[in-house]
């Protein structure tokens, strides 16, 4: 007996006798052979999990005798809203973890700055920004939590993730050497985070002190290459009272204590959100969204997703560099890791259609669509897949592809807004209203 026979019997106890239904079992285990053919990444054992899933969810429902013994019929309004609960759950519990893991990521990144300031060299700041890097991957794939009325609302933006930034509003700048908060002992005489946070953005918008791209700042230094990232010398952080010889520039210790305070405070906004988002909390986003009325919260994820992948990875990460030509509008500059940031947003994306994230394997936006349409889910699939090649295909760094890649960019960007589209095809067929 084959799987999806297996299958079949767990769902309808008649099998094997006259009174099972043969067009509705064939259309059951058509359905499960397409869970496994269309698993994520070919996965068979993915397949074999939602294929058990379908059976444990139809059991629980009480609906699988009766199905058997009766004609065939549509998936009722029980059924359907358990699979759309259990979705929305998911959902929940992988921007739980991406939080969760923004926070641990930002932790290891403050051990390694602590041994930047111990003892700098090259290898120890490689280190600190290599740290950054794999700090950033967890908190792009939380972006779409972002859209869809989560806790990092526009005030947590400003502190967490404001970009562009005036580096010369931090620290010193090519032609300008002692610009910047870090170089001016007069008007800051000591730099405290209460210093930072009040300094954030207080007077425009792009003066901004506080978050991973002042992080960024503060690690890279400019980014004057044409083909790379910044190159800031590892002698910014050497403090030698007694030789100063080896110091690149002045006030090492105060860019020591921004860089070290500017991760604190980093690590503290990190928590508030997730702590915000933590179900059972006084005023939880979470038990927000998963108390609201069903259709309600698919259309707040459903939203997100369509919202962040034609204009948050679109629009603010792609259209404006790449019409201006200009790496201004570029997010990650000093590092070069644009790239990252919108193959993180487009993860973000894939995650809550497929369920998965780390080790979370639940229910994902794909078991919605194909309990419907299994050719629609088959396009979704295709628009995804599509899209993240064609992102990685741009090749880093961005501000390079913008200017000799622009074909690749623009394959991207088309990808981006066909997959939006395929998104928007797919909150209809739910029934669900896009705000």
């Amino acid at each position: 007996m084959c799987i999806f026979e297996l299958f079949a019997v767990a769902v309808c106890p008649a099998f094997g006798t006259q009174a099972y239904n043969r067009a509705w079992m064939t259309e059951v285990m058509q359905m499960a052979r397409n869970s496994v053919m269309n698993g994520r990444q070919g996965s068979f054992r993915r397949g074999c999990t939602r294929v058990l899933s379908l059976a444990a969810l139809a059991l629980a429902l009480g609906g699988a005798t009766a199905a058997c013994d009766g004609e065939p019929e549509d998936m009722n309004d029980g059924e359907g809203d358990a699979l759309e609960r259990a979705f929305i759950e998911t959902y929940a519990e992988i921007v739980q973890q991406g939080y969760d893991d923004a926070i641990t990521g930002v932790a290891t990144l403050d051990l390694a700055i602590e041994d930047l300031l111990t003892d700098p060299s090259n290898e120890t700041l490689v280190a600190a920004k290599q740290a950054w890097l794999v700090a950033r991957d967890p908190f792009g794939q939380t972006e779409v939590a972002r859209i869809a009325g989560g806790p990092m609302n526009d005030e947590a933006v400003g502190t967490i993730n404001a970009w562009p930034i005036d580096e010369s509003f931090i620290d010193y700048v090519e032609g300008a050497p002692a610009s910047g908060i870090i170089n001016d002992l007069d008007g800051v005489p000591e730099i405290t985070g209460e210093v930072i946070r009040q300094r954030n953005r207080a007077a425009s918008p792009d003066q901004v002190t506080s978050g991973y791209h002042a992080l960024e700042f503060v690690l890279w230094g400019q980014d004057m290459q044409a083909d790379g990232a910044g190159v800031r010398p590892y002698t910014d952080f050497v403090v030698d009272e007694d030789d100063d010889d080896d110091a690149t520039v002045h006030n090492q210790d105060r860019r020591a204590t921004y860089l070290k305070l500017t991760n604190k405070l980093l690590a503290e906004d990190l928590q508030l959100q997730a702590d915000a988002w933590e179900t059972g909390g006084l005023d939880s986003f979470r038990d927000k969204l998963t108390e609201k009325p069903v259709k309600e919260s698919l259309a707040s994820i459903l939203g997100a997703m369509v919202d962040l992948s034609e204009n948050g990875l679109v629009i603010a990460n792609m259209s404006m560099a790449y019409d201006t030509q200009d790496e201004e509008y570029e997010q990650s500059c000093f590092s070069d890791n644009t790239h990252n940031d919108i193959l993180n947003g487009q993860r973000g994306i894939e995650n809550i259609y497929f369920g998965e994230y780390g080790s979370i394997d639940g229910t994902g936006l794909a078991a919605l669509v194909n309990a419907r349409d299994p050719e629609l889910d088959e396009t979704m699939r295709a628009r995804l897949q599509t899209a993240s090649e064609a992102i990685v295909d741009m090749g880093p760094p961005f501000d390079q592809a913008i200017l000799v890649r622009r074909d690749r960019v623009a394959a991207a960007i088309s990808a981006l807004n066909e997959q939006a589209a395929t998104l928007r095809e797919i909150a209809a067929l739910l029934e669900v209203t896009l705000p």
